[in-house]
């Protein structure tokens, strides 16, 4: 068994420099956002672990589940509102603001990660 907060490479690869980045950011007002499918009742494993790197509580999390929202408000595409994953972190100091977002489409890049993920473990 492999458990990781995701499977798509690249975004574990962004997981991973903030992880050991993060801290950096530590006194600054920091939020974490997250969309997912309307259907999606699991906790966003993902957000949870991009909030720790940033030293944000989990339970301080936006997550979006209105289409509606999602669309108009996130820019998600409507072909995408039945399979995304979307994450923006801003972080201020009041008079500089940074804004990083993420979007996976579909349940491919997923897919295509646990392939590597299983042939990296394979070849071990």
């Amino acid at each position: 068994m492999v458990l990781c907060p995701n499977t798509n490479i690249l975004m574990l690869k962004f997981m991973h420099l903030l992880a050991r980045c993060g801290g950096l950011f530590a006194g600054y007002r920091i939020g974490v956002t997250e969309s997912h499918q309307a259907n999606k009742t699991s906790v966003a494993g993902t957000a949870v672990d991009i909030a720790r790197s940033l030293g944000v509580a989990p339970e301080a999390i936006i997550s979006v589940r209105d289409p509606a929202v999602q669309e108009h408000a996130l820019g998600i595409p409507a072909d995408d509102l039945a399979r995304h994953a979307f994450h923006r972190i801003q972080i201020s100091d009041g008079a500089c603001h940074l804004q990083l977002e993420t979007r996976v489409s579909g349940a491919a890049p997923y897919a295509a990660g646990v392939a590597q993920i299983v042939a990296a473990v394979a070849a071990r």
